[in-house]
């Protein structure tokens, strides 16, 4: 009679079980199917795929899900490089932010150096939350951003120097905070990168430097932005932006004087 009793009450567990959400399976057919279509040459057809990902939390939550939206924004990266090199403008700005913001999701926690460097090579606004929060965990992936600061024989696309150089301040800024510690070689190399970043010819990662030199510079950066201040009318010698050097040499001054308050209070 009690063996009777139990195997009731072990059945009836069973079948509360599988009668909830969280135990249904998954569709793998359908799934494959989705990810099959988010390697389509049509744009609408990948972005509907991850769309449709997006919003299963089953998909989103199935463990080949994360690399293979890895994978897709490593196709759209090369998409808008495309469309931009022909003149041409990338159309799909919300969905690929949307695409952006899901697959960062996924990865933020586990972040691998490959998937760093995906993220670090997206296009996004540097002042963006999602830039923050991978320039936050950036100085644990210093061998994949450097080089992404800098050109090495092949010109870097338009905005990967000027990013990379954002994520760099944001590293500096964890490390001032504690709240994502550099080894003192670390902190130097990144100091470096911000400095080298300050001469470029590139005006926006010259801008980058100077908030990123504003966000978490020490007395180090005085010097490199007083010269910046001295030189940044030699980069328009024409003479045709004279009003955005006078705003930029503004900001340099606003750099410095946030510099100078941070180290007195120290």
């Amino acid at each position: 009679m009690m063996g009777s009793s139990f195997r009731a009450l072990v059945l009836i567990g069973i079948m509360v079980i599988l009668g909830t959400p969280g135990a249904a399976q998954v569709d793998l057919g359908r799934l494959q199917t989705l990810y099959q279509d988010m390697r389509s040459g049509d744009p609408a057809t990948r972005f509907k795929a991850a769309g449709s990902i997006q919003a299963d939390e089953q998909f989103l939550k199935y463990p080949e899900t994360p690399n293979r939206f890895l994978a897709l924004l490593e196709v759209e990266r090369r998409e808008i490089d495309r469309l931009y090199a022909s003149g041409e403008g990338y159309g799909a700005g919300e969905l690929y932010a949307s695409l952006l913001s899901s697959a960062w999701n996924l990865w933020k926690d586990k972040l691998t150096p490959e998937a760093f460097r995906v993220f670090a090579e997206a296009s996004y606004n540097p002042g963006s939350r999602f830039a923050r929060e991978l320039g936050a965990r950036a100085g644990r992936f210093l061998k994949e951003l450097i080089p992404l600061t800098t050109v090495n024989g092949e010109e870097v696309r338009m905005y990967t120097r000027s990013n990379a150089t954002a994520l760099v301040g944001y590293a500096l800024a964890a490390d001032q905070e504690g709240t994502a510690p550099l080894t003192p070689v670390d902190r130097a190399v990144l100091i470096q990168a911000l400095t080298n970043a300050a001469a470029s010819k590139d005006f926006g990662v010259r801008a980058e430097a100077v908030r990123g030199m504003k966000l978490a510079g020490g007395e180090w950066a005085l010097p490199v932005l007083q010269k910046m201040y001295e030189r940044e009318a030699s980069f328009d010698p024409s003479g045709k932006n004279a009003y955005i050097v006078r705003q930029f040499r503004e900001e340099i001054s606003a750099a410095m004087e946030t510099v100078r308050s941070r180290a007195a209070k120290r």
